[in-house]
């Protein structure tokens, strides 16, 4: 076992490079935690509070599943902060293995992983206008970035934290909102380019906004552009959300996969 990657590792992800596709994003930087065998699995934790990205080969062998438990026991990984993006088969594995040892591991999140290769026209075109955001929109963006991740519960930060990310993402990234007639920020999205991918997320609309088709539109219009500029759009989305996902399926997302994030049961 390595605490390295190398070229056989980012191989390893290609036949599931729609559902692991941030985990082959964030293997270049400077992580809290790499592990892999370059054969069987990786492992790789960015930093908190992030999740623990774990690609395993399909029909896994069990003593596999072993070593990478010992692994998660070794780096202290089995605490109630943190949680991990895994395929079924071995989420199957760490509920069984967590009861086993008395810990309350389960299956918190499931996920789809989408690719746009057509994108599509909203059929209801929503009232406003598409807005690429800058650093002067620092102080709503930061609003926006908490409003989602407590509508999510994941990766909550302070609201410096929040800040420091908004300002950064702005710097770096296309974000997006939607305005409406009267210059309100009724949806937001944000597009992160990875080699040929154009990976939409952070896509949010304020409760009192919804259901009046501006997700669809500013969705449409970030992968629209990212298309035009010769990109693949993609995207996750909670699999349980309906109204999400048939958003996305109406401007030309197409499933591609399914992953879960497993996390231990605070109740």
């Amino acid at each position: 076992m390595d605490k390295f990657f190398n070229e056989e590792d980012y191989r390893l992800l290609d036949k599931d490079i729609f559902t692991f596709q941030v985990l082959q994003r964030i293997m270049p930087g400077n992580c809290k935690l790499k592990l892999t065998d370059h054969k069987n699995f990786i492992l790789c934790y960015s930093t908190p509070p992030f999740p623990v990205w774990i690609w395993t080969v399909d029909d896994i062998d069990e003593d596999i599943k072993e070593l990478i438990w010992a692994a998660m026991k070794q780096y202290d990984l089995l605490n109630n902060d943190i949680s991990f993006n895994v395929k079924y088969e071995f989420a199957e594995y760490l509920e069984d293995k967590a009861q086993e040892e008395n810990l309350k591991l389960k299956i918190i999140t499931n996920m789809l992983a989408y690719e746009c290769r057509n994108p599509i026209e909203p059929h209801v075109l929503a009232e406003g206008k598409v807005y690429r955001c800058s650093l002067d929109d620092l102080e709503e963006y930061t609003q926006i970035k908490k409003a989602f991740h407590d509508a999510i519960k994941l990766d909550q930060k302070d609201d410096e934290g929040y800040r420091n990310d908004a300002k950064s993402e702005l710097e770096s990234i296309p974000v997006f909102f939607w305005k409406n007639m009267d210059g309100e920020t009724v949806a937001a999205c944000d597009v992160r380019i990875d080699g040929e991918m154009a990976c939409v997320g952070q896509v949010y609309t304020p409760p009192q906004h919804r259901r009046k088709h501006y997700a669809e539109n500013v969705v449409y219009y970030a992968t629209k552009e990212a298309y035009e500029k010769g990109f693949i759009p993609t995207l996750y989305t909670n699999a349980d959300y309906a109204a999400s996902n048939k958003c996305y399926q109406k401007v030309g997302f197409e499933i591609r996969g399914s992953l879960c994030m497993v996390g231990f049961d605070k109740n």
